[in-house]
């Protein structure tokens, strides 16, 4: 309370009626009071209006517009594997290149699609490797996109065929050899 009371005394001292009196008292719990009435107690302040200033603010101006940084024209596509590519891969790794041009921005990124559904999200291009996937034919994509989700770019979109080792087939156990036959 007490700064908004001496905010108060100043605006009243610089209005016309500013020659009216301030009284300054101190109550029972140190709490300093201002006022323009007089108190048992309370002592006059003696004001010094020389030493006023007077603030003349700006009338604001237009406000320019927010600058837009276009985005790059970015080139993304799959380097590797080759478009109906066979990999064999008992894990089923699949190694993926891309080649991007130019570089990313700060806030854009590269997702990585496995047929059709985000797989990976990354901050650049080069080597990336899928793991663990199911035999058989994939489709392969990536796709430049911006902070809030907006494609900017895309890659061709590239058939790729899986071959790993199936539980359901189990190899052929070698058969032992009996003495002396053919």
């Amino acid at each position: 309370m007490g700064p908004r009371l001496i905010l108060l005394a100043v605006a009243i001292l610089l209005t016309p009626q500013g020659l009216a009196k301030i009284y300054k008292w101190t109550d029972a719990n140190g709490q300093v009071h201002y006022s323009d009435k007089p108190r048992d107690g309370a002592e006059v302040v003696e004001v010094d209006t020389s030493k006023a200033s007077t603030i003349i603010l700006a009338k604001p101006g237009p406000t320019p517009p927010p600058q837009v940084v276009e985005a790059p024209s970015y080139r993304i596509r799959l380097t590797a594997p080759e478009e109906q590519a066979t990999v064999r891969d008992n894990n089923g790794q699949l190694d993926i290149q891309i080649a991007l041009e130019p570089d990313l921005l700060a806030d854009h990124r590269i997702e990585l699609l496995l047929d059709g559904s985000v797989v990976r999200t990354v901050g650049g291009g080069g080597s990336f490797a899928l793991d663990n996937l199911d035999r058989g034919e994939h489709q392969l994509q990536a796709r430049v996109i911006d902070e809030n989700g907006k494609v900017l770019a895309s890659s061709a979109k590239r058939t790729v065929f899986l071959h790993r080792h199936s539980r359901l087939i189990s190899p052929p156990r070698p058969q032992p050899r009996t003495q002396g036959g053919s």
